[in-house]
């Protein structure tokens, strides 16, 4: 019955509440083609109140986490954290996201991405036994 809206609210068009925004609008086009002509000034006054706070609204800055950048780790404090011996480390990570190699000699690793990285394939060993 209601598959077409259930769609649009899954794609983000239409608000899942009863109300949405498009009814409000809709809504409020009617009041004010209804309204008598004394009440137009209110109306539009109060139209452009609206209108001032939605763009107030627009221009205020993005509230995105930003995660503290941590400098790169170096392969012996990366062995360190993972519990293993550099060779081992260096032989598993090769082409993995976390680990730049600045040179052949010079890997360096994103802890945060070891540590993922290391937490993923612990459940993957318990997964499998």
């Amino acid at each position: 019955m209601h598959a077409p809206r259930d769609r649009a609210c899954a794609k983000g068009l239409v608000m899942p509440n009863e109300r949405s925004l498009a009814g409000v609008l809709g809504e409020l086009e009617q009041a004010a083609l209804a309204a008598s002509r004394i009440e137009l000034p209110g109306v539009l006054g109060r139209l452009t109140e609206l209108e001032m706070r939605v763009r107030l609204r627009l221009l205020e800055p993005l509230q995105v986490a930003v995660a503290e950048a941590r400098p790169p780790i170096d392969v012996a404090a990366a062995a360190a954290i993972a519990g293993t011996s550099k060779r081992w480390l260096l032989s598993h990570t090769k082409g993995l996201r976390f680990r730049c190699d600045l040179s052949r000699k010079q890997p360096r690793f994103d802890e945060a991405g070891l540590r993922h990285w290391l937490s993923e394939s612990l459940k993957g060993r318990k997964a499998r036994g």
